[in-house]
């Protein structure tokens, strides 16, 4: 299936479209046909774009000219097709400082790499690309002294430095469906990853040197057949602790029929709330506007 993607501008008091830019996509192999599914990124006088299928571009915000452009499958090789769950490109850009950094999925080390956001030239490219991609945001945190730039992919969880790509530390963590859907969470010196399949895992953060353990891993099969804890954290009340939701069934329903499952009520479910300690830091502010 072919399609056309597009990134739109509005007047935010009165909708009036300002600019389009088009560009067409081949939607082949992709589990769903359609696009865009990253949230594009606006830095300053910019704006970043990601296609279904790996088109990366940068736009004028007042014009919509376009600066730049990347094709992963051109420009880096990337084979969806040697994917074993194609889910298409979803990981929105991040700008840090000069740098964009994308999660990218091509050979020779360029499972992620660092562009100069204003030319598109690459600064820096790091890990292998032998499994699937996934569909994570790449996030940067502060621990153990440095800035850290966190690469949630299908198989593990990596530490590298943002403005080299040096590698810091890695964590095995096997996700099924290469599910890397919720974004990861810090709090204090916890790291909180959650997904559909295989558990939710909570990381210790080092706190004299970038470096992890394994403070806890859940395990699971879906949202009914999990072991606790299985939802995202967020800031709860104005003192800025944070908890965690999570949805706690009792043994004998965790493996309902269908007809269950379309009768239950939610009053049949316990919600637990979980405090945790540490304050969430405040985060920068990436502004976005939407694509489609």
């Amino acid at each position: 299936m072919r399609g056309t993607e597009r990134a739109l501008a509005l007047d935010e008091v009165t909708g009036r479209i300002l600019w389009t830019r088009e560009w067409e996509a081949d939607y082949a192999g992709i589990q769903w046909e359609t696009g865009p599914g990253a949230t594009p990124t606006v830095d300053g006088d910019r704006v970043y774009t990601l296609g279904r299928t790996g088109v990366l571009s940068a736009f004028d915000v007042e014009t919509g000219a376009l600066l730049w452009r990347k094709d992963y499958a051109e420009d880096y090789g990337v084979d969806r097709l040697q994917w074993g769950f194609d889910w298409g490109f979803a990981s929105a850009p991040l700008v840090d400082g000069p740098r964009l950094v994308s999660f990218v999925g091509g050979p020779e080390n360029a499972r992620v790499v660092a562009f100069d956001k204003m030319t598109g030239e690459e600064i820096w490219r790091a890990l292998d690309s032998e499994a699937d991609l996934g569909v994570a945001q790449p996030i940067i945190i502060e621990a153990g002294g440095e800035r850290q730039l966190i690469v949630w992919n299908p198989e593990e969880v990596v530490s590298l430095d943002p403005t080299n790509g040096e590698f810091y530390w890695r964590q095995p963590y096997t996700v099924g469906g290469a599910m890397t859907v919720a974004t990861p969470v810090q709090v204090g010196s916890q790291l909180f990853f959650t997904t559909f399949y295989d558990g939710p895992l909570m990381l210790t953060l080092d706190q004299d040197r970038p470096g992890a353990t394994v403070a806890w891993k859940g395990s699971s099969n879906s949202e009914i057949q999990t072991d606790g804890l299985h939802a995202s954290l967020g800031n709860a009340g104005s003192d800025r602790r944070t908890t965690a939701l999570g949805v706690r069934l009792p043994r004998s329903e965790r493996r309902p029929s269908l007809h269950q499952q379309r009768s239950r009520r939610p009053d049949h479910r316990q919600t637990e709330s979980f405090r945790l300690r540490g304050n969430q830091p405040d985060a920068p502010h990436h502004p976005h506007v939407a694509a489609r």
